[in-house]
């Protein structure tokens, strides 16, 4: 479950003081659970049109017009970089890419669906 916490503004987009947080994350085939209390909290890009979440540490890189698209980015996203990275092969990864698995086994874990 991704939980937007805050108050959004009449056209139903967020400030930079709104934040979102991840405890569960369901996708079709499997979850990821949060070790730790992940809370984001979105900024505006240079323009002010758009908001953002980057997260270096753990490869999150996510950008929207609006709060309930930023949080829809969320979720495409970090599926994806737990499939590509955390359960990569470590020999084939880059040092980076190895540091960001490492970063993403510490503060997820998997659960799947039967």
């Amino acid at each position: 479950m991704i939980k937007v916490e805050g108050v959004l503004n009449k056209r139903s987009q967020a400030g930079p003081t709104d934040s979102i947080s991840i405890e569960e994350l369901d996708c079709s085939r499997m979850g990821l659970s949060s070790k730790l209390p992940l809370i984001f909290y979105p900024t505006f890009d240079k323009e002010g049109c758009n908001l953002s979440i980057i997260v270096p540490s753990l490869g999150i890189d996510v950008f929207a017009k609006t709060h309930a698209e930023l949080v829809s980015e969320l979720e495409e996203v970090l599926p994806v970089l737990w499939d590509e990275y955390a359960k990569a092969d470590s020999t084939l990864l880059t040092r980076p890419a190895q540091k960001l698995k490492t970063a993403l086994l510490q503060t997820f874990s998997e659960t799947t669906f039967a």
